[in-house]
């Protein structure tokens, strides 16, 4: 869970409580590292959190056939482009994440599906978006845009909404992916 640094009495670099990322309510105990929480998290409180959608949805519209997008690996190339973000470490470990991610989110379409005879498919784009995110060749994904901010950009650091989210190139990509499983 995101640690609330502000939070530390005397040193801002050292937490003493934890935020849920979802609420933002502190939560007790320690998480451990970032790389072993996040799968463990993704697995338990998100992909049920995304079944219960799926539910709701099929609740509304019990004949609608559900597709549920995934997310592309958000670095491309030699994953070198974005400051701050070390091609050695971080990089690798973010697309890693998207793997977990849309593994849990196939889950999550999967288990809606024979345990509640939803329908609904997961539709996966990282093939879509191979060597086409952030410092691919083509460049279908942002990097980090400073300019064009919204008024809901307030938070540091001061960065766009529009930051790692699809270039238009990309958004065409994503819709040839849903156009897969259209009936």
């Amino acid at each position: 869970m995101p640690v609330d640094h502000a939070a530390a009495p005397g040193n801002s670099k050292i937490p003493d409580r934890v935020k849920d990322p979802i609420t933002g309510d502190a939560v007790a105990g320690n998480t451990g590292p970032l790389k072993d929480w996040a799968p463990t998290w993704l697995h338990t409180q998100v992909r049920p959190r995304i079944k219960t959608v799926l539910m709701r949805i099929h609740d509304v519209a019990p004949n609608a056939k559900i597709i549920l997008m995934g997310y592309p690996k958000l670095l491309s190339g030699a994953m070198d482009c974005v400051v701050g973000v070390g091609k050695d470490n971080e990089a690798p470990w973010l697309n890693s994440l998207a793997d977990t991610l849309d593994q849990e989110m196939d889950g999550a379409a999967s288990d809606a599906k024979s345990q509640d005879g939803i329908n609904a498919v997961f539709a996966d784009p990282r093939n879509a978006f191979l060597n086409k995110a952030v410092c691919g060749s083509p460049e279908d994904v942002n990097g980090i845009v400073e300019n064009g901010r919204s008024q809901a950009d307030t938070d540091p650091p001061n960065s766009a909404m529009a930051s790692f989210h699809p270039k238009i190139a990309g958004v065409r990509l994503y819709a040839d992916v849903l156009q897969q499983h259209l009936p």
